[in-house]
């Protein structure tokens, strides 16, 4: 999904709340990663994702304004866990139906029992569900 302005989220709400679809639109956090940090033929903006894998989404209703600060606040709590690295988080719109196939969850509910990660390649520590093979940033999966 490419970047959307303020306008147009504010727009998409509006419209939602006229049509009572609120509840079918959801905010998460994209990331824009810098060139250097990216293999070729991989996406420079994806969502951002905790645990690797999983995608954590604030509903935006019922009360719009206030969730939309949630979203900001979990964009803003990404930037700060990657300091110093050039990625842009921001907050996004999307519908349940584009969520469809992806994992995702309602960030504050807990995701599930997790296991610790060492990545054998560049030894980045991850938090990942049992079970579930980690997605390391170096891409080495």
């Amino acid at each position: 999904m490419p970047t959307q302005t303020h306008y147009f989220q504010a727009d998409v709400i509006r419209a939602a709340q006229s049509d009572g679809s609120l509840t079918g639109l959801y905010w998460f956090v994209e990331a824009e990663y810098p060139k250097r940090l990216v293999p070729p033929g991989v996406k420079r903006r994806q969502p951002a994702m905790w645990p690797m894998g999983f995608i954590p989404c604030i509903p935006a209703g019922p009360d719009a304004e206030e969730q939309q600060a949630w979203a900001e606040l979990l964009a803003g709590l990404f930037e700060a866990g990657n300091k110093g690295r050039g990625i842009a988080f921001k907050p996004t719109l999307t519908t349940t139906g584009l969520l469809a196939g992806l994992s995702w969850y309602e960030w504050g509910e807990p995701v599930g029992c997790e296991v610790d990660y060492i990545c054998p390649t560049c030894g980045q520590v991850q938090t990942v569900p049992v079970g579930v093979r980690p997605r390391c940033e170096c891409y080495e999966w």
